[in-house]
């Protein structure tokens, strides 16, 4: 096995574990491929000692901030630990994550050089919050029908940035090759994934709680999260200035809006992930990526 494939080893067991989480057995098999990425990735020097205690600590708070007979005081505590170490892990702040290559291509017609990274701690932190959060355990028919009924809300919520990206300028550049699966998949496990079970179970749904699930407490929710959504993609700001940095960051605010819509629309985070998952295929695809005004 080449060296490119043997680093990439713990990327794809973590994208197993994510996948797992999505089955029917009681018995955490994705506890199974966490370990397992661990303990390769550190085999190979892709984990560190501050990630392993990084990724025990969340596991950690994220058990204690969802154990109800551990007390408020605790639970508070463990939630407000693991937004933080979550944020940190996603933003690449924890030190011990060498990020190899997954992709390195100038893409359609642009030929603008496209970097992608195998992100461990965003993919090792989306897996232990979706699995520790939202305690899915739904069949293949059954997700399949929960997308099926919401599909309207899904594919109306990812028209509205796309549309407003297209109305922007932003330039069309259809692109196919061997690395649009790869990103697919990807940008569906490590991005999508880890993004949404964050905002939706850690932002909108706290704060549907405490506004309300209805009416002006909904709406409210929903447009605290996009703004939530916006500022984390603040370094667009590092790329962009002036009325290409204002566009930029409309298109995510929208995107942040539909999706925390269908989220209150269907109250399931798979929705909201197909709505990502769908508005970010359609720009890798169709338009010039990365975004360049």
């Amino acid at each position: 096995m080449s060296a490119y494939w043997l680093n990439l080893s713990p990327f794809f067991l973590l994208g197993a574990g994510i996948l797992s989480v999505w089955g029917s057995s009681r018995f955490p098999v994705w506890l199974v491929f966490l370990l397992a990425a661990c303990g390769v990735g550190w085999y190979l020097g892709l984990i560190g000692p501050m990630a392993l205690a990084a990724l025990g600590i969340l596991l950690l708070t994220t058990f204690m901030a969802n154990t109800s007979q551990w007390g408020v005081p605790l639970r508070i505590l463990g939630y407000v630990a693991t937004f933080a170490l979550a944020i940190a892990l996603a933003l690449h702040y924890v030190p011990g994550f060498p990020r190899p290559v997954l992709i390195s291509e100038r893409l359609g017609d642009s030929r603008v050089l496209y970097t992608k990274y195998a992100n461990i701690d965003k993919g090792a932190a989306g897996l232990i919050l979706i699995a520790l959060w939202i305690h899915t355990h739904k069949s293949g028919g059954a997700l399949a029908s929960l997308l099926a009924r919401n599909l309207p809300w899904i594919l109306l919520a990812a028209a509205a940035p796309v549309a407003l990206a297209w109305w922007l300028g932003l330039r069309l550049d259809f692109k196919l090759g061997w690395y649009t699966p790869v990103f697919l998949l990807v940008n569906l496990l490590f991005v999508c994934v880890a993004e949404e079970i964050f905002f939706r179970q850690m932002v909108q749904q706290p704060l549907m709680n405490r506004l309300g699930a209805a009416g002006g407490g909904a709406f409210m929710a929903t447009l605290l999260t996009a703004l939530a959504f916006a500022l984390a993609h603040f370094g667009l700001l590092k790329v962009f200035s002036g009325e290409a940095a204002a566009k930029a960051l409309s298109v995510v605010f929208v995107a942040g809006f539909a999706y925390a819509w269908v989220y209150q629309m269907s109250r399931s985070v798979e929705c909201s992930i197909a709505t990502h998952f769908l508005v970010n295929a359609i720009h890798f695809i169709a338009f010039q990526y990365p975004m360049r005004w």
